[in-house]
């Protein structure tokens, strides 16, 4: 009886904050992933605007210049 008290016990406990621990730590890290990536698409609709605004920009210094 003293094993279920002195290891099974202990062990039960710690594989359960271990997965309470794992599923928080996923639950973070996906949020994380999430706002990083609505960052990344925002950023790069920026800088795909930019680039267009310098080719209009450029394509009509080169037609004005002719």
């Amino acid at each position: 009886m003293d094993i279920i008290r002195y290891i099974l016990v202990p062990a039960i406990v710690s594989l359960s904050v271990s997965i309470w621990f794992g599923r928080k730590l996923i639950a973070k890290t996906v949020e994380i992933m999430k706002k990083m990536d609505s960052d990344t698409q925002g950023f790069n609709q920026e800088m795909k605007e930019m680039v267009l605004d310098e080719i209009r920009r450029l394509k009509g210094h080169k037609t004005n210049g002719r």
